[in-house]
């Protein structure tokens, strides 16, 4: 699940302005206060994931943009980039557990002179996490009581 956010109210900007399918519709603010915009991610399956973040204006000039994640209910966002410099084609990537979070997170961009563009993101889940070995044996144990009980009946 998907929502968009930003600090100073999410603006979308359709179709009115032109560009192409990638960047038309898309989160961004031009108010200059340095404000992050992006999307917040609910009920992500655990997991290991890479993030593929676009950000780019074809029409109006971007400066290099901050890319982060940041947990709900947190204070703190990890960075990271600070220096991405907005392109059409070519994202910024990074990988994160997603079972680190409880609440959700947001993945954000943030312009450092103030006018942030979020174009698109792409998820793929790399691996899914893996049990700790005691819990996989519990489970495995239990999972064998279970079948010589039945074979019993």
């Amino acid at each position: 699940e998907f929502e968009i956010f930003s600090a100073a109210g999410h603006r979308d900007r359709g179709g009115s302005f032109g560009g192409t399918d990638l960047t038309r519709d898309f989160v961004f603010d031009n108010v200059g206060d340095n404000n992050a915009v992006g999307l917040r991610v609910f009920n992500l399956p655990d997991g290991i994931y890479q993030a593929e973040v676009y950000s780019y204006d074809g029409q109006f000039p971007v400066g290099d943009q901050i890319i982060g994640i940041a947990e709900f209910g947190s204070l703190g966002a990890t960075i990271c980039t600070n220096d991405f410099t907005p392109n059409p084609t070519a994202p910024f990537t990074f990988v994160f557990d997603s079972s680190a979070v409880v609440d959700g997170f947001g993945i954000f961009t943030r312009e450092t002179e103030g006018s942030s563009r979020f174009n698109a993101l792409r998820l793929t889940r790399l691996q899914p996490v893996v049990p700790e070995p005691a819990t996989a044996t519990l489970a495995l144990l239990g999972l064998g009581a279970l079948m010589r009980r039945r074979r019993a009946a």
